[in-house]
Order: structure tokens, then sequence, then C-alpha cells
């Protein structure tokens, strides 16, 4: 979690650097409104697949969990079995 808040602070706090830079760049409003835009739409695109990253790795530890617990509930429904047996 904490490499996921340095990343987004990084990126936060680059796109407000950008914005700053381009509001004080000699331009045409027009022009300006437009390079932030699209700055903007990199931006969000970057985070948007910085998330996904977060999300899939997640979602593969979390299959990886559920297989632990899965494996060892058989194994202990297979000894529970075992005991009733030689009962």
């Amino acid at each position: 979690m904490k490499r996921e808040s340095i990343l987004l602070g990084f990126l936060g706090g680059l796109a407000i650097g950008a914005a700053i830079g381009i509001l004080f760049a000699p331009d045409k409003g027009e022009r300006t409104r437009e390079r932030l835009r699209r700055k903007g739409e990199e931006y969000l695109d970057d985070v948007r697949e910085k998330l996904d990253d977060v999300v899939e790795e997640m979602t593969e530890k979390f299959e990886g969990v559920i297989n632990e617990v899965t494996g060892r509930v058989r194994r202990a429904a297979e000894k529970a079995e075992e005991g009733m047996e030689q009962l």
C-alpha cells in the first residue's frame, strides 16, 4: 500500500507541476486550455494503467490466498475422513 501511495503522490505532484508550468507559459488561453486537457488525459491514462496494475496484483494475491486456504481445508477434510474411518 505504501508503494501505491508514493506513486500516486508522485503522479499528483507531476500533474500539479505540469499544470503550473503550462499556466505560466506565454501562450493564448485557448491553446493553454487544450494543452492542459491533453496533459490531464495523459495523466489520467497513466493513473488508470497504474490502478489496473495494482488491481491485477491484488487479484493474483487474493487468488493465491484462496488456493492456499482451499488446499488446507481439503487436507483437513481428508484427515477428518481418515479419522472417522479409523473409529
